[in-house]
C-alpha cells in the first residue's frame, strides 16, 4: 500500500490518498502520520480523502479505519470530500463513517482536481 497524508493549514484541510490493499500496519502507520499533520489544523477543517484506488480492507481493517474517521470527528474534521472509483471502497467508507458516528458532511467526486474545486467552494465567502 501506499499513502499520502498532508495538512495545509492555510486551506484548513487534510489530504489522504490512499492506494492499494491496506494490512493492519499499514493503517497503524497512517494513524501516525494523521496525528502529525492534525496538530496543524484548526476546528472545522476539511478531509480530502482520495480512494479511488484503495482495494476493499477486510473488516479488521475496515474497524481501524471507522476508530480513526471516528477520531477525526473529535479532532474537529467537518467535511469530507471523498474521491471515489471502486463502488466496493466508497460503499465500504460509507459505512465505516456511518458506524463509526462520524457525523461529518460528504462530498464524493471523481478526481482529486473536482475535490480541490469543491474545497475552493468551501472556503468562499
Amino acid at each position: 500500500m501506499t499513502y499520502n497524508i498532508k495538512a495545509d493549514p492555510e486551506s484548513n484541510s487534510l489530504l489522504i490518498v490512499l492506494n492499494g490493499l491496506a494490512n493492519e500496519e499499514d493503517i497503524r502507520q497512517i494513524s501516525v502520520f494523521l496525528r502529525r499533520e492534525i496538530i496543524k489544523l484548526s476546528f472545522g477543517f476539511t478531509i480530502i480523502n482520495d480512494i479511488s484506488a484503495l482495494k476493499v480492507l477486510k473488516k479488521t481493517e475496515a474497524n481501524s479505519v471507522a476508530d480513526i474517521q471516528q477520531w477525526l470527528f473529535q479532532q474537529g474534521a467537518r467535511r469530507t470530500i471523498r474521491v471515489v472509483g471502486g463502488v466496493f471502497a466508497q460503499a465500504q467508507f460509507r459505512i465505516t463513517q456511518q458506524e463509526a458516528g462520524a457525523q461529518y458532511d460528504t462530498s464524493e467526486v471523481a478526481t482529486l482536481e473536482e475535490a480541490f474545486l469543491v474545497l475552493q467552494q468551501y472556503s468562499m465567502p
